[in-house]
């Protein structure tokens, strides 16, 4: 089976668990050929003959990504004109940097507990969830 022929679907972006969302945009970006694009690496200067599709892959990328945002996340990227943008609002917004984000994420992850009627599956999950935000 060719990759033209295989369908990848990501969940939308709710606001939640944005480290896993982001790392599935870049899987799917980099099948597509387009994490370049998003990232700008090796971005054409303009007036070169190659910027056209540059920019036209740009744009895939870029829909893509807003396409992968729930409502109320897509307006906060509205206005951003390129991939990289998109990213950088969502990175501001989402990714916790601080120490001081670094610091309350751990002790949410120190001080997580599996309820008593909660699945196991869940439960576990849930933990993994605090455990990514506390990396990235």
């Amino acid at each position: 089976m060719s990759t033209e022929d295989t369908k990848i679907k990501i969940e939308k972006f709710q606001g939640d668990n944005y480290a896993l969302w982001k790392f599935k945009m870049e899987m799917l970006l980099t099948e597509k050929e387009l994490w370049a694009c998003a990232t700008e690496e090796g971005m054409p200067p303009a007036g070169d003959q190659h910027r056209g599709n540059w920019d036209k892959k740009a744009q895939r990328a870029r829909a893509l990504i807003c396409l992968s945002l729930a409502n109320e996340q897509l307006g906060k990227v509205m206005k951003c004109t390129t991939p990289k943008q998109v990213l950088a609002v969502l990175d501001g917004e989402y990714q916790s940097t601080a120490a001081a984000n670094k610091i309350l994420l751990k002790k949410r992850l120190f001080r997580f507990k599996m309820l008593d009627d909660a699945q196991v599956e869940i439960s576990l999950s849930d933990c993994v969830s605090e455990s990514e935000n506390v990396c990235f």
